[in-house]
């Protein structure tokens, strides 16, 4: 992993070692059904942005747990502090801290910290994907034996028949799904073979930025439901997935998001 790679990685891992400080964090509730924010992610996003202005002065955030953040041509991080919250809350130890700098509005490079394991997943464009240093790739599993991972989008409670068709739909196709809470360890999930698609209806930018470019670099698909590419700046439904598994399951959630 190259210096720039790694002394941001150092900085979340160092948020991560406060993830892990708290047992029993404050909760509140934001807009949305069981949609909710804790302390700590306030914090952890605090101390990540300002060890990150420091090293890079004048850069840009698009954050979770920040308004008004937006993004530009210019060089911007988009970070979620803590992408599992809910996880957090509960003691799931299902969380982890997702950011990507973005230029020109696509991410050029990615890290998805997993405090609970230790493990840092990293990608710069063009470049590869990594683990731990060690470089990472989707697999070749045929879409019958495929694992789908997805997103249940409960914060916005239209698009839950949707969601359930969705299932529905893509269940009988492929091998199975997994639902884990949180749409970055599905992203890195993919990225290293463990699963082959991964869906979700509505999902923010902050969640998927880091995650997609993980899987491009890994040789696999990032795009929308519906085609075209994911717009960083926005929610998207977004999907992704191996060479073999991306174009069935994302004409799959077309027709059924279409129809609903």
């Amino acid at each position: 992993m190259n210096a720039e790679l790694q002394s941001i990685a150092d900085v979340l891992r160092r948020a991560g070692e406060r993830m892990l400080s708290v047992t029993h964090p404050t909760v509140y509730s934001k807009e949305g059904h069981a949609n909710f924010v804790t302390a700590t992610d306030l914090a952890v996003q605090r101390e990540i942005e300002e060890a990150l202005t420091r090293l890079m002065p004048g850069v840009g955030f698009l954050a979770e747990e920040e308004e008004g953040g937006e993004l530009t041509d210019r060089p911007t991080f988009i970070l979620d502090p803590i992408d599992g919250t809910t996880n957090f809350m509960r003691g799931r130890r299902a969380s982890v801290i997702s950011l990507a700098l973005a230029e020109d509005r696509e991410p050029v490079l990615a890290w998805i910290c997993d405090p609970y394991t230790d493990r840092m997943f990293t990608a710069r464009k063009d470049h590869g994907a990594w683990l731990d240093g060690i470089p990472i790739h989707v697999s070749e599993v045929p879409p019958e034996a495929a694992l789908i991972g997805f997103g249940t989008a409960p914060y916005y409670e239209e698009l839950m028949p949707r969601t359930a068709a969705a299932v529905a739909a893509v269940l009988p196709v492929f091998g199975d799904l997994r639902r884990s809470g949180s749409a970055a360890i599905d992203l890195t999930d993919v990225a290293c073979g463990k699963l082959e698609g991964m869906f979700e209806l509505l999902l923010q930018p902050w969640d998927y930025a880091a995650g997609s470019l993980l899987v491009t670099e890994a040789g696999g698909r990032a795009g929308r439901i519906g085609g075209g590419a994911p717009d960083y700046g926005r929610a998207c439904g977004f999907v992704c997935g191996t060479p073999g598994v991306f174009d069935k399951l994302e004409e799959t959630l077309r027709r059924v998001t279409l129809s609903a």
